[in-house]
């Protein structure tokens, strides 16, 4: 015998974006911090998201770093930041500055 109706009826409704796995909505959060590489003061300035946590049917998602502006004495020097290729590391001091893990 045939069911008139779907035994189940289920439907998944993801996350829109620029919100949290929960459906609550979340601005990144701006900051501007002075971190010391190689023995070099860089200000750093941009946006950071902080990590969203796991549950039984999501994995979860790191904190993520967006910089806008690398200074050094009022100076761009995303240029300087490019050739070095010290992204990884800029992002790495700024996740802890922000006690976040560093992935």
């Amino acid at each position: 015998m045939k069911p008139s109706r779907p035994l189940c009826q289920c439907s998944f409704n993801p996350p829109a974006p620029g919100s949290l796995a929960g459906g609550l909505p979340f601005t990144p959060m701006r900051f501007k911090e002075t971190i010391h590489l190689h023995d070099v003061a860089i200000d750093v300035t941009g946006e950071y998201e902080p990590a969203e946590r796991g549950s039984y049917d999501y994995p979860g998602s790191p904190a993520e770093v967006y910089v806008t502006r690398y200074e050094i004495g009022g100076v761009d020097v995303s240029n300087l930041i490019d050739a070095a290729d010290w992204y990884e590391e800029i992002d790495r001091e700024i996740l802890k500055a922000m006690e976040e893990p560093a992935l």
